[in-house]
């Protein structure tokens, strides 16, 4: 017979090969590691979890991205740098859609 769902979702332990057993909090079938089971710090991870879902309606908040708009660009502009080297010059993509179809406008950044 199966056992009825309870209100709050488990403390629950996760063995582990060769090292200390894991503390995890299932969540609509998402996992949660809280530390190692049975430790102070994992019962107030788990404390602080329970809070955070009862707190939003019974959803797990998601955590703001790390990386922003401006991080990407950066990558992006120091990736142009480095894959356009010809010869030892770097050569930056057109600018305009009409540049694509004639690689002799490409332009060099030593005629910046």
């Amino acid at each position: 017979m199966r056992r009825a769902a309870s209100a709050s979702p488990s403390h629950r332990r996760q063995k582990r090969r060769g090292g200390s057993a894991l503390a995890v909090v299932e969540i609509k079938t998402n996992r949660h590691y809280a530390g190692v089971y049975s430790s102070r710090e994992s019962r107030q991870a788990y404390h602080r979890l329970l809070a955070e879902v009862s707190g939003n309606e019974g959803e797990v908040p998601s955590a703001p991205p790390d990386i922003t708009v401006v991080v990407v660009a950066d990558w992006r502009h120091n990736w142009v740098r480095s894959y356009y080297v010809k010869n030892g010059v770097v050569w930056l993509p057109p600018t305009s859609a009409s540049d694509f179809s004639d690689q002799r406008k490409w332009r060099s950044s030593a005629q910046e």
